[in-house]
C-alpha cells in the first residue's frame, strides 16, 4: 500500500484529507455547510476548491466533495452535495 501513499502526495494538502475522521465543506454563502464523516476505515476526502467544480465529474454542479473509503478488501467512492433545502419534486425527494 506504501505505492498508494507516495501517489496521494502529490495531491494538495489544501483540498485533501486523510485518516478516520474527514468533513465535506460546502462554501458557497447560500448554501454553507460542513459534513462529518466517520469511519473505521481509511477515508481520504477531496473537497471541491472555492465552490467550482469538480472537473473530472461530467455533472458539474454534483459534488461539492468526494470520499474515498479504503477497506482492507474493498474500497468505496462517496460523491457528496450538501444542500441546504430538499424539495419533493413528483413524489421522489
Amino acid at each position: 500500500m506504501w505505492e498508494m501513499d507516495e501517489r496521494l502526495a502529490w495531491l494538495s494538502k489544501q483540498r485533501c484529507t486523510q485518516g478516520t475522521q474527514v468533513t465535506v465543506v460546502e462554501q458557497a454563502k447560500e448554501g454553507e455547510a460542513q459534513v462529518q464523516f466517520v469511519s473505521s476505515e481509511r477515508l481520504i476526502c477531496l473537497n471541491s476548491p472555492n465552490n467550482k467544480p469538480l472537473y473530472f465529474l461530467d455533472m458539474r454542479k454534483l459534488a461539492d466533495g468526494i470520499i474515498l473509503q479504503l477497506g482492507a478488501s474493498s474500497t468505496a467512492l462517496h460523491i457528496v452535495e450538501c444542500k441546504k433545502t430538499i424539495k419533493e419534486k413528483t413524489g421522489v425527494l
